[in-house]
């Protein structure tokens, strides 16, 4: 029977595929866990892992037919992800792109890794986490083609506009999780709705901020969400042209380009430097309330989209506030706001889930809820 291990995926690690006490194949992942490599263990003599694999895969190791095991300083973070290769095996490495499931080592009978406490609910396996990043990465290279270039848009009946990039985009999002995961459900913005009462349901936006894209603005993104009992557990938030992408899950820290995201402290709201997209985003009524939490804010910024709530996660902006958002538009942004530390609610103060309304509030320090809800609220 072949086995399957895996550690540490989201800050680099490795998945081992071992038959008995022999290691078949090692596939290291790099610090966002996209699979960096494919190393064939029949092939290996020596076998260099940094320290922050641990001793899981020391075990295998030990066990296997590797004649031997060493340790290395971790590599210092780059600022692509991609690079910063945690670990690796000397001797017939090859590498690798994008892997299906069944390249990288991990099938369906793989074990879950239960995720710790948070305030997300379900349960997520490292391969969710590899798949919503292959999403992403199926997106990214569906709208780069059409950035600042000539492309079709049409207007919806919203009035909000679409271009053959939002479609591109989900539609390859699509064709990963029809082949891949065929039992769960879909909700986006482009194609609408299948299986959603499936027990799992991924929830994407191929272009969140679409008047941006078409500006040529580089402050869009694309949103993927894993929603189980009506809460998101994963969210993912990129940006294929930065190539910036947050990943949160529940139970887990946030990771920015693989290093941590962290919010910082404001606990008071004269202080915060808050944002939203747009004054005509807000629908009839929900305008005037906005203007009372700026007024007495430190400092409003407008623009930004889903990239907004990104800078809350890392530090950069105290809080975003907004209204009239559907489900795919904030899904994505929970576990990644409250990932890394900070918090996401309803006008009144109520955690979100997929039946919210859409008037939402990120906050940083979770100390800004109470009193930008209080304004809103008149």
């Amino acid at each position: 029977m072949v086995a399957y291990v895996s550690h540490g995926v989201l800050s680099g690690g490795a998945v081992a595929r071992v038959e008995g006490s022999e290691l078949l194949e090692l596939v290291i992942t790099d610090s966002i866990g996209a699979p960096a490599a494919v190393a064939d263990a029949k092939k290996i003599r020596h076998l260099t892992i940094a320290p922050l694999l641990g001793e899981a895969i020391k075990r295998i190791a030990d066990e296997s037919s590797v004649s031997s095991f060493s340790t290395k300083p971790q590599a210092p973070a780059r600022a692509s992800a991609r690079l910063a290769i945690l670990a690796y095996a000397r001797a017939a490495v090859r590498p690798c792109g994008p892997l299906s499931r069944s390249d990288a080592g991990i099938s369906a009978a793989a074990p879950p890794c239960a995720f710790g406490r948070g305030r997300g609910r379900g349960r997520q396996t490292d391969d969710d986490i590899i798949l919503a990043q292959r999403l992403a990465d199926a997106a990214g290279e569906a709208i780069r083609p059409f950035f600042r270039s000539r492309f079709e848009r049409e207007t919806k009946p919203d009035a909000s506009p679409v271009t053959e990039a939002d479609r591109a985009s989900e539609a390859a999002m699509r064709a990963i999780l029809a082949r891949e995961r065929p039992q769960d459900g879909i909700i986006g913005e482009e194609y609408g709705r299948e299986r959603e009462d499936a027990e799992r349901v991924w929830v994407l936006d191929p272009i969140d901020g679409t008047r941006a894209f078409v500006a040529g603005r580089p402050l869009f993104g694309t949103l993927i969400a894993l929603v189980e009992a009506d809460r998101p557990v994963l969210g993912v938030i990129d940006q294929p042209i930065a190539r910036d992408r947050w990943i949160g899950a529940a139970g887990r820290p946030t990771i920015l380009n693989g290093r941590p995201a962290q919010v910082r402290s404001c606990s008071r709201i004269g202080a915060a430097h808050i944002a939203t997209t747009s004054p005509a985003a807000f629908p009839a009524g929900d305008l005037a309330c906005f203007e009372r939490a700026s007024a007495a804010a430190g400092d409003t910024l407008w623009g930004g989209d889903c990239h907004n709530y990104g800078l809350v996660a890392s530090g950069h902006l105290d809080a975003v506030i907004e209204s009239g958002l559907k489900l795919y538009d904030f899904a994505a942004l929970i576990p990644v706001v409250e990932g890394a530390g900070g918090r996401m609610t309803d006008w009144q103060g109520r955690p979100l889930d997929a039946r919210s309304p859409g008037q939402v509030i990120a906050a940083g320090d979770e100390r800004l809820i109470e009193q930008v809800a209080a304004l809103l609220n008149g």
